[in-house]
Order: structure tokens, then sequence, then C-alpha cells
């Protein structure tokens, strides 16, 4: 869920899915977790890319061996 709605209705691109959805799928925990999100400011582009930030830290904290696999495809990279 972002901010009450399905992710399919806040970012109804292909591609924005799939922003959203890349660390979780690379960090095959897939379905293990309920999530629930609230974004604001910027660009809904930029909404996407921030979740998946956040989306991969958070991981990084349950299981600390997708670090790796995380930041070598640059998910956990800040964009200042």
């Amino acid at each position: 869920m972002v901010n009450d709605k399905e992710v399919p209705t806040y970012f109804p691109t292909l591609e924005l899915q799939k922003i959203v959805s890349e660390a979780i799928e690379k960090s095959k925990v897939a379905g293990k977790f309920h999530i629930s999100v609230h974004v604001i400011g910027g660009g809904i582009h930029s909404q996407a890319e921030a979740l998946r930030h956040g989306l991969s830290r958070a991981l990084v904290k349950f299981d600390e061996e997708t670090r790796g696999r995380l930041k070598k495809l640059g998910f956990l990279k800040r964009d200042p």
C-alpha cells in the first residue's frame, strides 16, 4: 500500500511499479511482508525511487546478507 492505495493505483505505469518492486524481488523476500508506506513531495518517479531506497534499507536491517546484492544494484545509493 502506498498512501492508502494499492501500488498499481498509485503508480499507474509498469515502469514505476517495477521500480517499487525491484528491491523486494532482488532480495527474494516477496510475499513475506505486508508493506504500507506514506510518501510526500517530489514527482511520482522520485517517489518510486525513494520508496525503493527505503525498502532496500529496511530489508538490509532485516537481513544483512542482502546488503551486497542491493548495493551492487545501486538501491542503497542516496540521491542528494
